[in-house]
């Protein structure tokens, strides 16, 4: 009895070893366990597999299994990973079959997954995980690196399946991609600090739980970095104090990201990447100017004042928003792909704060009113997609973290680095920062990601991979191909001498053999013809691998034996579907452009209609000869200044494609001679100050006032492309006013807007103190309403509509849904009980139901009145804010 039983235990101890041996014998080479791809607007990312036969034994075919994980880590399926349909073990069309290193290129939609792959030997590899969703590279100083110093801890660590955290930081030669603060390297920290989330991790709980997909970021942050010591070492210089010395060398700082972008984003793909840093800009008296004595001595490299080792002397020419701009720049030619930025407002050095190095920040991101220049304005709001005044593209606007004061922050003598409240506080402007709605749009919609390019990294070489001829098979077989088509081949195959025993086939394209699969699939007509029971037919989907344009000779045989399926071979040419050969240059077709029209001496600007490239590609812009006093920026298509003369003129305007393809049209006219002022006995002088706030279908408002008279209201006159279109008297209270000291605070005003602008035409709109020559700050700005046939016919139909508060009491931002106003123009405009104007929005063509957000103010508390206007209806809306 006893040997019985040793026996048994043997039997199972071996059966153990083997299956852990064939589990063994396959492993997964690519992807990397844990890895994230970034998705693309489809929501789906194109994912490289690498499976690799350990043994020797090659591996003819492949197939995979996916499970998705919740958020709360459960798993569910097994399921389709495009489609989300239970699907179970599924065949995958493979290259390099017959080897021990096959390929698979899988389209997988967004989420977290458990995946698993089986050869045709039924050797399985271990699972792993893998997950689509969105990719993020963190540049910038300690306060995006993270500050482990002086025990202090991250905030939030983030889901353990859904977030993912990588240091991608130099970490040979005794760490030489980390300055000696930061976590890894600050003293008395631990080596495992060197993956301090920080407030990251808590960014991405948050954004997890908004896009439902897993989030990754990648740490390229550097402590104690100024933006010059980033752009000079992005282009191979170094930047030394004062006494020559240079604090970083060997291309850091900027060498982390360098790395990383021409490295891992290759791999992976990449969102954004998202900069805080500037507080190492600082001036040492930021109450004083760049060039007075106070800020003139000390030798710490900073983007207005570095010494320059091209000319060995102190430079003190360039702006924050210069050096910002070259080294984003250099970061997309690295990578080689225009790659987005979200760039936080920082510049808070132990309790003060440098409003210079926030208006450089502010350039380089674009400001609030579209211009090129505007030093007081803020930037951009949240997901403002408009380009940049230095023409670049994708520039988005990140929190500013300059709000949080000391209590924020670590106490004295530190007052700098964030405590666990102030990374709180942060990480939710993040996640405001990258969903907060702008036109309708977030960010991530309005943003153009870089997807994973295929490349790999660390995949072994199979070696002694044999490859053992198989057994000669005999049999009495039948079998033929039935159809090829680009989305199957389908076929049946039999052997009379085992009628209800499913055979092995092999698939080949030409003399390669491309899968091997069961033919066991059931079909009535077999059944009836007598072929055993039926279950004889196979049905292969046709993989991107054959979707060249190319064409593919497909036949069949019996694996292992020499008979081939008849009525073959079937041939198909199949549009490629993913990285095609390059199809023929088609040149940019032109736009149509009206007329254009301008008037002496009277500021202009417009912004020209794109060119359309059928391939898809960035268009460089040209205008030619532009008329005298405007300017082009062949960035932004923004042909833009003051005209000098007057005239008709005629312009060429071109676009060229990457491959040297030109689309021109021609553009005409006029610019009429200065208008004549209305007779007028007094010239109206004084001390304004005035801006043109919003421009809009509905109402055109703002300010202005005269210091010399303080409260009186002034009479203002409305131009559109220099013709007087109306005059308005700014006589509006407004408690903003009052509280900037401007007079008693009745100085704002309310223009309706002329309906003969509303006929689908851009018009730049400005405005002056009547008969003076002051033109008001921000004009002009462009005017583009629907034409009149659209309003009327809204108007024929109008009726009522209802709005409600999505939430009362509300927080920071309140949500409003309005019903039934389609097509008519809306305005919102929240205020506190003093009148002072809190926020304001519109709506020009409003839909059947419309979901409005409007933010509430950090200061305001108390009741609250949202105002909703439309056609000609308004309501009134209480609102309370705790």
């Amino acid at each position: 009895m006893q040997k019985k039983l040793l026996s048994f235990f043997g039997l199972i101890c071996v059966l153990l070893s083997g299956m852990s041996d064939l589990y063994a014998q396959v492993v997964i080479s690519w992807p990397q366990n844990g890895m994230i791809f970034q998705r693309g607007q489809d929501n789906k990312a194109s994912i490289k597999f690498i499976i690799t036969s350990t043994n020797g034994q090659p591996i003819s075919s492949l197939q995979l299994l996916f499970y998705k994980y919740s958020l709360t880590g459960e798993t569910q399926g097994p399921l389709d990973p495009v489609t989300g349909n239970a699907q179970s073990w599924t065949t995958v069309p493979v290259s390099g079959g017959g080897t021990c290193q096959v390929t698979a290129q899988i389209d997988v939609a967004g989420g977290m997954y458990k995946v698993r792959a089986k050869d045709n030997s039924s050797r399985e590899t271990a699972d792993f995980d893998i997950g689509v969703g969105e990719v993020f590279a963190i540049a910038g100083q300690s306060n995006a690196a993270g500050y482990a110093n002086d025990n202090n801890t991250t905030y939030e660590a983030g889901n353990p399946t859904f977030v993912r955290f990588f240091n991608e930081k130099d970490q040979s030669a005794n760490l030489q991609g980390f300055e000696q603060n930061d976590p890894g390297k600050c003293p008395g920290c631990s080596p495992a600090t060197i993956n301090f989330q920080w407030y990251w991790g808590g960014v991405g709980n948050k954004l997890i739980q908004t896009l439902n997909v897993p989030v990754s970021f990648h740490q390229n942050a550097m402590a104690a970095t100024s933006v010059v010591e980033w752009r000079n070492s992005s282009q191979n210089r170094n930047t030394p104090f004062n006494d020559g010395q240079p604090r970083f060398v060997n291309g850091f700082p900027y060498r982390n990201l360098k790395n990383y972008l021409t490295g891992r984003a290759r791999q992976t793909g990449l969102r954004a990447i998202l900069w805080h840093q500037g507080e190492s800009d600082i001036r040492n008296d930021p109450s004083k100017p760049n060039d007075s004595p106070a800020n003139t001595t000390g030798g710490f490299p900073r983007a207005t004042r570095y010494y320059d080792v091209r000319t060995n002397s102190i430079n003190s020419s360039e702006s924050m928003g210069d050096v910002l701009n070259e080294l984003i720049g250099q970061s997309r030619t690295d990578l080689g792909a225009d790659i987005p930025w979200v760039i936080s407002q920082a510049s808070h050095l132990r309790g003060f704060t440098d409003p210079l190095v926030l208006q450089g920040q502010a350039k380089a991101i674009g400001y609030s009113t579209h211009q090129n220049n505007n030093a007081i304005a803020a930037p951009k709001a949240f997901g403002d997609p408009y380009p940049s005044p230095y023409g670049r593209s994708d520039i988005f606007t990140g929190p500013n973290t300059d709000q949080f004061d000391n209590s924020y922050r670590l106490p004295a003598p530190d007052k700098t680095h964030f405590n666990t409240l102030g990374q709180s506080a942060v990480a939710a402007e993040w996640n405001k920062a990258l969903t907060s709605l702008y036109n309708g749009q977030t960010f991530f919609s309005s943003s153009s990601p870089m997807l994973n390019k295929g490349e790999t990294a660390g995949v072994p070489t199979p070696a002694n991979c044999t490859v053992t001829p198989p057994p000669v098979v005999s049999g009495n077989f039948d079998g033929y191909l039935y159809g090829a088509d680009c989305e199957t081949f389908r076929g049946w195959a039999w052997d009379a001498n085992r009628r209800d025993t499913p055979i092995s086939v092999q698939l080949l394209d030409g003399t390669t053999v491309i899968a091997t699969l069961t033919a066991d699939e059931f079909r009535q007509d077999l059944a009836n013809a007598g072929k055993g029971d039926g279950r004889h037919a196979f049905r292969y989907p046709i993989g991107n691998n054959l979707k060249d344009g190319a064409r593919h000779s497909l036949s069949a045989r019996v694996t292992g034996a020499s008979f081939v399926l008849k009525s073959g071979p079937k041939v198909i040419e199949c549009q490629a579907t993913g990285t095609p050969t390059p199809p023929a240059n088609n040149p940019p077709q032109p736009p149509t452009v009206a007329a254009l029209s301008a008037r002496q001496g009277v500021a202009y600007s417009i912004t020209l209609p794109a060119f359309t490239d059928p391939d898809g590609e960035t268009l460089a812009y040209g205008l030619s000869p532009v008329p005298g006093g405007l300017t082009f920026n062949a960035g932004n298509r923004v042909l833009s200044g003051t005209p000098t003369g007057n005239g008709s003129f005629t312009l060429t305007y071109t676009a060229t494609d990457p491959r040297g393809g030109t689309g021109t049209t021609t553009i005409t006219g006029t610019i009429q001679p200065p208008a004549t002022q209305p007779t007028s006995s007094t010239t109206v002088a004084g001390n304004f100050e005035g801006f043109l706030d919003k421009v809009e279908c509905g109402t055109i408002r703002g300010w202005v006032w005269d210091r010399n008279k303080p409260n009186t209201p002034m009479m203002l006159e409305f131009y559109a492309n220099g013709v007087s279109i109306g005059t308005a008297e700014a006589n509006i209270y407004r408690q903003d006013l009052k509280d900037a000291g401007k007079g008693n605070g009745t100085h704002g005003y309310s223009f309706t807007t002329p309906a003969g602008l509303k006929n689908n035409t851009t018009y730049q709109i400005s405005a002056t103190v009547l008969n003076s020559t002051y033109i008001l700050k921000g004009a002009p700005k462009p005017l583009t309403c629907p034409g009149s046939a659209a309003r009327l016919s809204a108007g024929m139909n109008e009726r009522t509509w209802s709005a409600t508060l999505l939430s009362n009491p509300v927080g920071e931002t309140l949500g409003v849904e309005i019903r039934g106003a389609e097509g008519q123009l809306l305005n919102l405009q929240l205020t506190d009980l003093n009148g002072r104007v809190l926020a304001e929005h519109e709506v020009a063509d409003a839909g059947a139901v419309e979901h409005r957000y409007l933010p509430t103010g950090r200061q305001s508390t108390g009741l609250l009145l949202l105002r909703v206007t439309g056609g000609r209806q308004a309501v009134t809306l209480k609102v309370l804010k705790p």
